[in-house]
């Protein structure tokens, strides 16, 4: 900003210039006078208009403009045909996924069918553990999800791993429906001998493993508001979540959300698809963004925990809040989190770093 006011920054129309645009920017201002004057100021000029061309180039590479501002614009995957209608394909790969670490102690002394210790840890509603046990010659390792009573489901794929101290690594994949309390995994993850050989570092054994979360039923509590076909009459496009059907208003939305505000001027057709989160998830953030109380609300599944059920939902939504830029969503989870959440101060905090959420970030720093 000068002294007369005048902004000097440089705005969104700049950043379509060319290299051209800007050495004349530059040079019918300064650079002949400055290589007249001194070699040195024409060298200072020179990297000037180097680097203004560097960041015209990253802002038009990196973001688009609309009216007037530099937003990230979502790229279709493809364009094509569902149910015999044309539809824009939005994928942006957001994934609901997590990492549990644990370390077992004393590992070369468990007898046969001893069991390490494990611990579990919160995430979408759940609760999951890593399992370890010997068996004879054999080294057992399973994935458990404990959920509510009954009734619910999540469909996950994961990759469980050890490291030892020369770097060798011990890797298997898995994919399961849970359910219940029953967990999922290998009855042989390593040979016993090989792992004490090998992987132990100063008698503990560390494993992790990296789940990934395609699909959840029965965690949340029933759905407040419909948005399926008996809403079609006051909607004016259809957002297909992996599969399932949403009827909404795109200038609602548009108004609470810059990402689908840049998906609606950018596509103009009646059917969008989203494949980058879970429709449960979509549906508890349309609820919120409707007025629902989705967080906080006391209608609940029958024979279910009240308060597991209330802040079940919370990081989802905030997963979807996140990837669609969806601010009064962010700002509703962060106000249950510091007025009535009682999960533990731990998990606050991982939630708090993922998504940015500065006022919880404090208060858990009292």
């Amino acid at each position: 900003m000068t002294e007369n006011g005048e902004n000097t920054s440089m705005d969104a129309n700049h950043r379509d210039h060319t290299i051209t645009d800007v050495i004349f920017l530059f040079g019918e201002q300064k650079l002949k006078s400055s290589f007249q004057k001194s070699p040195s100021n024409f060298l200072y000029y020179l990297l000037s208009i180097l680097f203004t061309f560097y960041i015209s180039l990253y802002s038009y590479l990196t973001s688009e403009k609309i009216e007037g501002k530099l937003i990230e614009e979502p790229k279709p995957e493809m364009i094509g045909e569902i149910d015999g209608k044309e539809q824009e394909i939005v994928n942006r790969s957001v994934p609901k996924q997590f990492v549990l670490k644990f370390v077992f102690e004393d590992v070369s002394s468990w007898k046969d069918g001893q069991m390490g210790e494990y611990v579990y840890e919160e995430y979408f509603g759940a609760h999951w553990c890593i399992k370890l046990r010997r068996n004879n010659e054999d080294v057992q390792c399973y994935l458990i999800c404990k959920g509510p009573e009954s009734n619910w489901a999540i469909e996950a794929e994961y990759v469980a791993k050890t490291i030892g101290p020369a770097n060798k690594i011990s890797a298997k994949r898995g994919s399961d429906n849970f359910s219940g309390e029953f967990g999922y995994g290998w009855d042989c993850f390593l040979k016993w001998n090989d792992m004490v050989e090998n992987y132990l570092v100063n008698n503990t054994l560390k494993v992790e493993i990296n789940v990934k979360i395609k699909r959840i039923s029965g965690i949340y509590k029933e759905n407040q508001r419909k948005f399926d076909e008996s809403t079609k009459d006051v909607s004016d496009v259809v957002l297909m979540v992996n599969g399932e059907k949403f009827f909404v208003s795109k200038y609602y939305l548009a108004a609470q959300s810059s990402y689908f505000k840049s998906i609606f001027l950018q596509f103009k057709k009646p059917e969008i698809s989203l494949n980058d989160v879970d429709p449960t998830d979509f549906q508890k953030y349309l609820e919120v963004l409707y007025g629902e109380s989705a967080i906080d609300g006391d209608k609940l599944l029958p024979n279910h925990n009240k308060r597991f059920f209330i802040e079940s939902s919370v990081e989802g939504l905030l997963l979807v809040a996140e990837t669609y830029k969806t601010q009064i969503v962010v700002r509703k989870c962060e106000e249950f989190l510091l007025k009535e959440a009682e999960t533990t101060k731990k998990k606050k905090l991982q939630m708090a770093f993922r998504y940015n959420l500065h006022n919880l970030k404090v208060s858990i720093g009292r």
